[in-house]
């Protein structure tokens, strides 16, 4: 039996090398870190996608709201975009990103897919719990208690 359970936790292991879990605010620091590299003051959505992959938006400057890519497993960019806008910077700074996943990881998100502002200040961790099911945290800019959380049962 045992040995069943063993084979049965490497083999989970081997097929999700690319999984976010036990340190979602590594994961985090490493969006943080390309999205700054890049010119990134203000953050509007961190997406973690299949195979390492990430997308990251946010302001650059008044002006500029860019989205960036990273290629599957590498911090390098693979694609970049910037767009003019005229309604001004608005997101999370870094500081807030890591309060917020923080703030979730507490509320049981252990493998994060998801974050991101919207202009009225909501911000949503999207995420999957320690037993593998959809989890959803909100939070109002502000204050680091959940205002909602979502399963999926």
């Amino acid at each position: 039996m045992k040995l069943l359970l063993t084979t049965l936790t490497i083999a989970t292991l081997a097929v999700t090398p690319f999984a976010y879990t036990a340190d979602p605010a590594g994961n985090i620091s490493q969006a943080i870190k390309v999205g700054s590299d890049y010119g990134i003051t203000h953050f509007t959505s961190i997406e973690f996608e299949g195979s390492g992959r990430m997308e990251i938006e946010g302001w650059i400057d008044q002006d500029w709201h860019v989205e960036l890519e990273t290629g599957a497993g590498s911090p390098d960019l693979v694609h970049e975009e910037r767009e003019k806008r005229l309604n001004g910077t608005w997101g999370m700074t870094a500081d807030d990103l890591l309060l917020y996943t923080k703030a979730a990881a507490e509320a049981g998100i252990v493998d994060i897919e998801e974050v991101k502002i919207n202009r009225r200040d909501r911000i949503e961790v999207e995420g999957d719990d320690a037993r593998g099911r959809d989890l959803e945290v909100y939070f109002q800019r502000g204050n680091q208690e959940p205002v909602k959380v979502s399963r999926d049962d």
